[in-house]
């Protein structure tokens, strides 16, 4: 399709397309220049998917990094010309396979891609839903499947997800993005390519679903995604939580108490970095999805979780490594999972084998705690009691000038410039002397330390040799 015959529709925003268009521009001093050459080579270039999108609700911001993401559609040129035509930009290739290119400025991401399709009409039908499949051109915005419409109803419509299954994810990450509903039949398409997703790389739904975790309205992406039948292919430990009953401390099932913790954690959560709240709103979904293979019921009919923590952080490891999660934060969720029992209710030893144990994770355990509170405790009744522990935490901290990373004035380097032998025999010998001190921190003196260590050592030698 040639452009005399394209349907440029009225804006269903204030602004005119010519404002939008130049507002666009105006985000990037570089963007003008790219224009130029655009035009230059190809006759014209669009605007397209989520800047178009995001300026039609007025809703156009840089992402974390401080970059606007631009994405640009040309006609066909030979991918060289294309390349060349930018050299004097920072260019990241993305293959002539694809016949697109980033180019990448301070101030924003700038992707610009060759139309799928004989012209600009079929890409945008090409694409994955209608509210991204506008584009935006000099002469105005380009709208074949009425995209702008649906922007107006708030509804989220299209899918193809056959050619992409990632766009399954996308659904929910834009319905709880935009606070849209999903069109019927959408929905209902999705439900019935649902298993498509387990062909999609672990990296790829990963990225999809740490986005919906970081939303606002994450529960109610995660309530969709059962719904959609998706949990199978990210966490299918999941499905074991499903109205799977608690106790009698508890009115939600597994599911839905998870679901309500993950909720808290949006209340309590604003003040952190997006790597923080990754971190805690994981280890909020994971905390309790150990509970269906820990349940035992006694003679009277109770139903326990005895060690629940345990299992479900042996899961979260497990399902954050098969999702290709980064290693240092597989660490800190899985901490934080296997500690969320620990109570507040406890004396100076208690508190001091928690910070030994959580360390800099210390504010994060904390935040997760509150978000867990029992259902049997007001929330006044649970303030006075945190209050009460962090009382006796400032205690204990000027008393002892304790920090939350350390207990020991000494570590493995120092006994073994005493003498001692590197060996899983020293791991242990520490371990009794962090106890030994978290019991009496008087004890905490670099020279007892040394003798004590020395002493142990002796006695577990001669304890070999009586064995031998």
């Amino acid at each position: 399709m040639d452009d005399a015959n394209l349907i440029f529709m009225k804006t269903h925003s204030r602004k005119s397309h010519r404002e939008m268009y130049r507002e666009i521009l105006s985000l990037d001093e570089s963007l003008p220049v790219v224009a130029e050459r655009l035009n230059s080579l190809c006759g014209a270039f669009y605007f397209v998917g989520g800047v178009v999108r995001d300026i039609l609700l007025d809703r156009l911001s840089p992402k974390d990094d401080g970059r606007y993401d631009i994405d640009i559609a040309i006609p066909g040129i030979e991918y060289g010309v294309l390349v060349e035509a930018f050299s004097d930009f920072k260019v990241i290739p993305l293959g002539e396979k694809f016949n697109t290119l980033m180019l990448l400025t301070p101030k924003s991401r700038i992707e610009i891609t060759q139309f799928r399709g004989a012209d600009l009409e079929e890409d945008l039908r090409l694409r994955d839903f209608t509210i991204n499949s506008i584009a935006l051109g000099r002469d105005g915005l380009i709208d074949p499947l009425a995209g702008q419409e649906d922007l107006q109803n708030k509804q989220v419509r299209g899918g193809n997800f056959a050619d992409d299954p990632l766009r399954l994810l996308r659904l929910v990450r834009f319905a709880v993005l935009l606070d849209f509903d999903v069109e019927l039949k959408t929905f209902d398409q999705a439900r019935r390519c649902a298993a498509l997703l387990n062909n999609v790389s672990a990296e790829r739904i990963r990225d999809e679903f740490c986005q919906i975790m970081l939303s606002d309205r994450v529960t109610s992406g995660l309530s969709m995604l059962k719904r959609l039948g998706l949990f199978e292919s990210i966490i299918p430990e999941m499905l074991e939580c499903y109205n799977f009953a608690q106790n009698r401390y508890h009115k939600e099932d597994v599911f839905e108490h998870i679901i309500s913790v993950v909720d808290r954690c949006v209340t309590i959560d604003a003040d952190l970095s997006n790597e923080d709240k990754l971190i805690l709103r994981l280890a909020a979904l994971f905390h309790d999805i150990g509970k269906p293979r820990s349940l035992s019921v006694d003679e009277a009919g109770e139903r326990h979780f005895y060690d629940h923590e345990y299992v479900s952080k042996e899961i979260a490891e497990s399902r954050l490594a098969s999702l290709r999660l980064p290693a240092r934060e597989i660490k800190s969720i899985a901490k934080l999972v296997g500690l969320h029992m620990r109570p507040l209710q406890v004396k100076a030893a208690g508190l001091r084998r928690i910070l030994r144990d959580v360390e800099e994770l210390f504010p994060l355990w904390l935040l997760l705690k509150r978000a867990d509170k029992t259902p049997i405790f007001s929330e006044e009744d649970y303030l006075r009691e945190e209050s009460e522990f962090l009382e006796l935490l400032q205690t204990i901290k000027e008393k002892e000038a304790l920090t939350n990373r350390k207990i020991l004035v000494i570590n493995g380097d120092v006994l073994v410039e005493a003498g001692l032998r590197p060996s899983p025999r020293l791991g242990n010998i520490i371990k009794i002397l962090e106890e030994e001190v978290i019991e009496n921190p008087e004890l905490n003196d670099k020279s007892y330390l040394i003798e004590r260590a020395r002493l142990l050592w002796a006695e577990f030698n001669m304890d070999k040799s009586k064995g031998d």
